[in-house]
């Protein structure tokens, strides 16, 4: 969202933040050729549960930064399900592999792009929810040992959501 990113530069601008940097595009492309631990903090606010192939994303996270903000839906059988606009948009589950990790990931569709005024999605026509248990357990397979689940909601409008504090032991 162009207009999003402008807000980013704004507030960086007005706050000093000299040390902060913004990036506008695709972020797994850069993550896969940026240098392991070049960051102090990663963001992912509103992105794992837009991906098609989640654990490739945490792991890329886990590289990048001894620590990461991760803001996310995650998928909640009894209450994804139950859920009337939700529930549609499920399709089954496919199993999630990267790097010697793997779990079921519960594919979610997005609508017809005609039928949404704003962003509908991420850069695939699907995406991949993982549990909760799952996000959690991809975090300490990939090296963030000391997880810290900041907020959650359950009932979020979109789906169950939870804002999530990950980082590493560092020597």
């Amino acid at each position: 969202n162009p207009r999003a990113f402008l807000k980013c530069l704004a507030i960086k601008q007005i706050l000093h933040l000299h040390r902060v940097e913004f990036l506008y595009g695709d972020f797994t492309k850069y993550l896969k050729e940026t240098s392991p631990l070049n960051f102090d903090l990663v963001v992912a606010s509103g992105v794992l549960y837009h991906m098609s192939h989640p654990i490739q994303l945490i792991a890329q996270l886990a590289k990048a930064a001894p620590r990461a903000y991760i803001w996310t839906h995650y998928y909640d059988k009894s209450i994804c399900l139950a859920h009337p606009k939700l529930s549609p948009r499920f399709s089954g589950d496919t199993m999630q592999r990267y790097e010697g990790f793997e779990c079921p990931g519960h594919r979610f569709n997005y609508l017809a792009q005609g039928s949404w005024k704003s962003f509908c999605g991420g850069p695939a026509s699907y995406s991949h929810w993982l549990t909760q248990a799952d996000i959690l357990a991809a975090c300490r397979y990939f090296g963030f040992h000391e997880l810290t689940i900041a907020h959650e909601s359950l009932y979020h409008i979109h789906g169950p959501s939870m804002a999530l504090l990950a980082s590493k032991k560092l020597p």
